[in-house]
């Protein structure tokens, strides 16, 4: 841990009692229940109903605490690449069971929990294709593991689309400004070059992007 309970929950407090989101990058469980923890006592004092506390990875879990994160309206900010590369190792860190309850997006969609995406770069691939395919196939790039890492927690395109962009636009809380083409918001949009609800799940990473578009202006033609 970079600061111990006592530290954290004091940091923490600052922040909350002038409406201020803090953002907790925490991988295991012990950590996840820490920062789960030092929330439910800030809001027992200070109730902040739609403060929105992030934690950023938020890997190692178990139905409980979900359950309890559910229940303090804290947001999920996850990146789906991450089960390309992790799958062949998590097992052998945490077990069997902890590992069958682990990077479960489609449990916390199910609970209610705010869940948006990104890609960790530089640590994993920037790419958002190659993450909406980790999402809904479970798999790497090769294909594997067969059938996809504890397949019950696949996304369907819809829902890992909704993620990448309304999803990270709430869990940001800027849902107001950027997340969906609506009036009133920036115009920042792509255009690619097929409809990815319309493929394969495999040929999303094939995914090619022919506009970007920032607040209205095109600042990029057949990238």
């Amino acid at each position: 841990m970079i600061h111990q309970p006592e530290e954290l929950y004091e940091l923490m407090e600052i922040a909350h009692k002038n409406g201020i989101q803090v953002a907790c990058h925490a991988i295991g469980d012990g950590a996840i229940q820490l920062f789960t923890d030092t929330v439910e006592r800030l809001q027992k004092k200070l109730p902040k109903k739609d403060i929105r506390h992030r934690v950023i990875h938020c890997q190692i879990t178990d139905h409980k605490l979900l359950e309890r994160i559910a229940g303090l309206n804290i947001c999920v900010d996850a990146q789906p690449s991450f089960v390309s590369t992790d799958y062949k190792i998590v097992e052998d860190r945490v077990g069997k069971e902890k590992a069958r309850t682990s990077y479960a997006w489609k449990t916390m969609l199910g609970l209610g929990i705010p869940v948006g995406f990104g890609s960790d770069c530089p640590v994993e691939n920037i790419d958002p294709f190659a993450g909406l395919y980790a999402a809904v196939t479970r798999m790497d790039l090769d294909g594997n593991p067969e059938g996809g890492w504890n397949p019950q927690e696949k996304l369907t395109i819809e829902e890992a689309l909704r993620m990448y962009t309304m999803g990270s636009a709430y869990v940001c809380r800027k849902e107001h400004k950027i997340g969906s083409i609506e009036a009133g918001k920036y115009a920042d949009m792509i255009v690619l070059d097929k409809n990815p609800l319309e493929i394969k799940a495999e040929e999303l990473p094939k995914l090619k992007v022919l506009y970007t578009v920032v607040n209205g202006i095109v600042r990029g033609v057949n990238c």
